[in-house]
């Protein structure tokens, strides 16, 4: 399990040049190999070296970087969250850190912090828009937050669980519950005529209960869910910007791709 973590460097090998024991560090979920052609242009999660997984590469025609305790379709690498863990090219997957951090502080930066981040960017918040993130755990709540930091002037969150959304809603959020709404995007353009400025999904594996969706998993048929992505394309203005954030694997059911 596990694949955000910090420590303190006990060994280093013969290679590792930026890091002495002692190093208090951040590990980073990716390992790249610092290398290849993704590598140099600083796409570390997209390294051909690090993962030897050939299904992914079968189901999607390339491989991604290997990840820390993530699956064997990232390289099947053990987790991170363990009294000691081994960290291959390490000077690219260890940030150095401050001692006088707090942990909880310096924790988050080994992945959610950056992926919320990343997730405004991706949906290119800013001053004065109206964002709607799908999702209220740790990377929803924390995207939530980074966008009123860059100033939006809303945020609507979705979920479907109420003391997430309450959580949401202390924070300065304004919770849209699933569970209440048989069309999340209905009844956000009900409320914003125009649109969401940004959508962003986070909800990591889709939660849905649709008729449709309830029948392919009973039926055993179930791969993956386009849903959640569909509210978000619809909910979200004419020149907007959608976010997923979300892992997708396999095929989509029912996913809507029109103008």
């Amino acid at each position: 399990m596990g694949h955000e973590a910090i420590g303190i460097v006990e060994q280093v090998g013969p290679y590792v040049k930026s890091l002495d024991p002692g190093h208090r560090v951040i590990i980073l979920p990716l390992i790249a190999c610092g290398e290849c052609f993704y590598s140099e242009r600083k796409e570390y999660s997209l390294c051909d070296q690090t993962s030897p997984s050939k299904a992914i590469k079968m189901m999607y025609g390339h491989r991604l970087s290997g990840i820390f305790g993530y699956s064997h379709l990232t390289g099947g690498y053990a987790g991170d969250q363990a009294e000691y863990c081994r960290v291959p090219y390490a000077d690219l997957a260890c940030v150095e850190a401050s001692h006088d951090i707090d942990a909880k502080e310096l924790a988050a930066l080994a992945d959610i912090t950056p992926t919320a981040w990343h997730g405004c960017e991706l949906a290119e918040v800013g001053k004065g828009d109206v964002v709607g993130v799908w999702g209220c755990g740790v990377v929803g709540l924390s995207i939530q937050h980074l966008a009123l930091f860059r100033g939006a002037k809303k945020v609507y969150t979705v979920d479907k669980d109420p003391q997430r959304l309450a959580l949401a809603k202390k924070f300065g959020m304004i919770p849209v519950d699933a569970n209440q709404h048989s069309n999340v995007a209905d009844y956000i353009l009900s409320v914003e005529p125009m649109g969401l400025d940004g959508g962003i999904e986070a909800g990591g594996f889709r939660s849905t209960s649709s008729v449709v969706h309830s029948t392919i998993r009973a039926l055993y048929l179930e791969s993956d869910s386009g849903n959640t992505v569909s509210e978000v394309i619809k909910s979200t203005r004419k020149g907007g910007n959608v976010a997923l954030i979300g892992d997708f694997f396999f095929n989509t059911n029912q996913f809507i791709l029109g103008c």
